[in-house]
């Protein structure tokens, strides 16, 4: 297979043929490298493998290149907005992330980026993914970039204040993600708008029940920045109250005095407690439990022993305490 980028002025695009062998196969390609211009004939279309549009060239003639413009220098690729494609003139409907299916296809998004992950590929390519975050959801985007322009191409994309970004909506089979193969990405002059959220109450309330990130699988927010939030609003007193912890203490207690002198802790957990009186045995008929036994584990969708299914069993062999399944 012959592979070459065409580019005439307004864009580039990849352009693949077939020799007959392998020998007449180079001397194309030697013949394509030497020529100063070349016409070339054949089909545009979606190629599936790299996720752009391709020509299926059938016929390649070398023209006079007097007429045709020069290849942009490196300083004029940086002033135009567009970073990746053939066209900055994206034509695709534009589409919210919070809309987005699987089937929508050909697709457009405005946003801005908010995280960026690179893999350099056995073919010497690279799979860049993007984030891409609109104001009603993220999504991730992805594309192949060329050895020579990746580099580039991928610190205009996370140095860009917004991006607008045209591409395909599909499955990716690899995250199992509804992800957005870019095609084109063009640099937009602003981000996206972004408004403060404000306490107006003339009052200002105590949250008495807050988690930080040392709640695992609750929260995300470190105590600096949520009592920091709190001090903009005008609050006085904020409690922390993690899922059975207490690591967040040492942060809050240095936050005391910062930007606000009357701000007040109150130091909680949301602990879990057993009552005392009530027997962790019930049934008892004064066996010895350090014994071999087995435990039923019956999991199901809801506690109605008459509306819900059962969703897994399990079953446990103990013998002295040693768990056998």
């Amino acid at each position: 297979m012959i592979i070459f980028d065409l580019y005439d002025g307004t864009g580039t695009i990849t352009c693949k043929s077939f020799g007959k062998d392998y020998n007449e196969g180079k001397q194309i390609e030697e013949k394509i490298t030497t020529a100063k211009a070349i016409k070339a004939t054949g089909k545009a279309s979606l190629d599936n493998y790299a996720g752009d549009v391709t020509v299926m060239v059938n016929t390649i003639i070398e023209i006079n290149d007097s007429h045709l413009p020069e290849l942009p220098t490196e300083d004029e690729i940086e002033d135009t907005p567009l970073i990746l494609g053939a066209n900055q003139n994206i034509t695709e409907p534009l589409i919210k992330v919070e809309d987005l299916g699987v089937d929508d296809g050909r697709i457009a998004l405005q946003g801005e980026v908010i995280y960026t992950e690179d893999r350099t590929l056995k073919s010497g390519k690279t799979l860049f993914s993007f984030d891409v975050y609109d104001g009603t959801s993220t999504i991730t985007c992805k594309a192949f970039l060329d050895k020579e322009k990746a580099k580039r191409t991928m610190k205009r994309i996370q140095n860009a204040k917004g991006l607008m970004v045209a591409g395909t909506a599909q499955m990716d089979t690899f995250s199992n993600e509804l992800t957005v193969m870019a095609t084109t990405v063009v640099e937009t002059e602003s981000g996206l708008k972004k408004e403060t959220r404000q306490d107006n109450a003339e009052v200002k309330r105590v949250e008495l029940h807050m988690h930080t990130q040392m709640s695992q699988m609750d929260a995300m927010t470190s105590a600096k920045d949520l009592i920091k939030r709190a001090m903009k609003w005008g609050m006085k007193s904020i409690a922390i109250t993690d899922h059975g912890v207490v690591q967040a203490f040492p942060e809050a207690h240095k936050m005391l005095g910062y930007d606000n002198p009357d701000m007040k802790i109150l130091y909680g957990v949301e602990a879990y407690l057993a009552p005392d009186k009530n027997s962790v045995v019930t049934n008892s008929k004064g066996q010895d439990i350090d014994t071999t036994y087995c435990v039923l584990d019956l999991e199901t969708t809801g506690f109605s022993a008459t509306t819900e299914k059962i969703t897994e069993v399990r079953n446990h062999e103990n013998k002295k305490w040693r768990n056998h399944r």
